[in-house]
């Protein structure tokens, strides 16, 4: 995978584009309950470390402002570059609200 399309890259693309810092996002996460350490972010966007948890999905896309298209982009990234079978019924499981279904 290209450094321009990892997950890394691509959060930080995100959080950019969003115009927030690193702080700013880790602060918005956690005003909507979603707690992260204060390396964390710095971790994920430099691929030192990956999510371990889903639902940092649907945080990421409401605090970046996220289109779906990215919040999948996002996704895919983080699976290709580490196997989290955790993360795939989440997927599944927003593409059937998406649809209508569940």
């Amino acid at each position: 995978m290209t450094e321009s399309h990892s997950f890394g890259a691509l959060l930080r693309a995100y959080r950019r584009a969003a115009r927030l810092t690193q702080l700013q996002v880790q602060s918005r996460l956690a005003d909507q309950g979603y707690q992260i350490m204060d390396s964390t972010l710095s971790m994920w966007e430099t691929g030192r470390r990956l999510p371990n948890d889903s639902a940092v999905f649907d945080f990421l896309g409401q605090v970046l402002h996220l289109t779906e298209a990215q919040e999948a982009a996002l996704l895919d990234a983080c699976l290709s570059e580490h196997t989290m079978a955790y993360l795939k019924p989440y997927w599944v499981r927003k593409e059937q609200r998406a649809d209508g279904a569940a």
